[in-house]
């Protein structure tokens, strides 16, 4: 202290302001500017968890979003399978088709093929061949009601001959012009 009261006002002045300043940066070299470095690192990282954030939400309303279709579509997953034949249940779409002949009172012969598998699917696929004789209005009805069932049936083409042999208990009143043959050939797939 007495070495601080032999030197006189003026460099004390200079000397206490060259100790604050060397204080002042020696604080902003060690202690501010590495506490600077660290918040921006800590920026950057807290930026990059908003992102990582936002995206898990973003995937997460999609997949809310997904859910809730799923809800809605699942009810029509169970009318998508009965579209298909199983395989085990064939006799059903037989009896379907002659039941759709008998209400319509035309005949029918069914040449249906085995079942193929379609590549890279889980369906098989036949060609199924429809023979069907009967007055001309009934045929269309026959096909309205074959257009409605429950199954899927891809129509490849519908043939119309004319003066087809009558279908057994068939009764010809003469209002379509006697009877008409019909051929249909479809896919029908099976599952």
């Amino acid at each position: 202290m007495e070495i601080i009261k032999k030197i006189d006002l003026r460099n004390r002045i200079i000397i206490i302001n060259s100790v604050l300043i060397s204080v002042v940066f020696a604080i902003s070299y060690f202690i501010t500017l590495p506490s600077v470095s660290e918040i921006k690192k800590m920026q950057s990282e807290i930026d990059a968890q908003k992102i990582d954030l936002e995206e898990k939400y973003m995937k997460g309303q999609s997949l809310k979003k997904l859910t809730e279709s799923l809800k809605i579509i699942e009810p029509r997953l169970e009318q998508l399978d009965l579209v298909f034949i199983n395989q085990n249940r064939e006799l059903e779409f037989i009896t379907a088709l002659e039941r759709i002949a008998a209400d319509h009172k035309v005949s029918q012969r069914i040449n249906l093929a085995p079942p193929q598998q379609l590549p890279g699917k889980q369906l098989k696929t036949s060609l199924l061949q429809l023979s069907v004789n009967g007055v001309y209005s009934d045929l269309f009805d026959y096909l309205s009601d074959l257009e409605s069932l429950n199954y899927y049936i891809n129509i490849a083409s519908i043939d119309f001959v004319s003066g087809a042999t009558p279908a057994p208990n068939s009764i010809d009143d003469g209002s379509a012009g006697g009877q008409v043959g019909m051929n249909v050939a479809a896919a029908i797939f099976w599952k």
